[in-house]
């Protein structure tokens, strides 16, 4: 199966963000970690440095505007959406599955940088993400929420 073009620049992010002078990373708690990659499609993942185990990841071409929001892994039923959170501020998204091969689907969904859930994230580091109901994940550092979103142009 051929992968989405995001997932080959997600991946070797997240796995050699340890060693990239531009990768910025959070405290670990159970392994996980916010890991922020400044490349030229910057990205804010959230998973297990130096492997292939991700949950969620924020994505941007920059300066675009607009952020992809990507959760990985196997879907117990075909969510109808995905619901993006930051303290009261909540929008349910249009989702769309893919199959693949190393995380079985990836759920895509996309919002601007600029909407009132990323600017509070971006203030509070605070958010949810989740397919048909919010899944709360440690806050990342206001450093890198805020840097994120920054390159992506919110």
């Amino acid at each position: 199966m051929r992968r989405p073009a995001a997932l080959c620049l997600i991946v070797p992010l997240a796995l050699a963000a340890c060693a990239h002078p531009a990768a910025l990373g959070s405290p670990e708690v159970d392994g996980m970690t916010w890991i922020l990659n400044e490349a030229d499609r910057p990205a804010l993942v959230y998973g297990v440095r130096e492997s292939d185990h991700l949950a969620v990841a924020l994505e941007c071409r920059r300066g675009s505007g607009q952020v992809d929001l990507l959760v990985f892994g196997a879907a117990e039923r075909p969510p109808r959406r995905l619901v993006l959170a930051s303290g009261p501020a909540r929008v349910d998204l249009p989702v769309r599955t893919e199959a693949d091969d190393l995380f079985g689907e990836v759920h895509r969904a996309e919002t601007p940088a600029a909407s009132d859930v990323l600017a509070r994230f971006g203030r509070t580091g605070a958010v949810s993400i989740g397919l048909d109901r919010p899944e709360r994940f440690p806050a990342a550092p206001h450093r890198l929420s805020a840097r994120f979103l920054a390159l992506c142009g919110g």
